[in-house]
């Protein structure tokens, strides 16, 4: 398990994670890794794409709750390196 401060920051909510896929220097890798990991564990495809991936997130926030959806996204920070 990666150190507190290894992890990357937490978002807040999804449209915030979609633009640190987008727009976020040298984190935006990893930040992609995360959207792909979170969307999975939720029981989305497997997929390299982004808008697949943040679809998937989205559906789950509108069947359930974002809040929700942003807690499991925070919790697998320590599954992306």
């Amino acid at each position: 398990m990666k150190k507190k401060n290894d992890l990357l920051p937490k978002i807040s909510f999804l449209g915030e994670l979609k633009g640190k896929t987008i727009d976020d220097g040298p984190n935006k890798e990893k930040y992609r890794k995360l959207l792909f990991v979170a969307a999975s564990n939720l029981g989305g495809p497997k997929t390299d794409d982004i808008d697949v991936a943040y679809n998937w997130l989205l559906t789950s926030a509108s069947e359930t709750d974002e809040d929700g959806v942003v807690d499991e996204v925070n919790a697998c920070r320590d599954m992306v390196k």
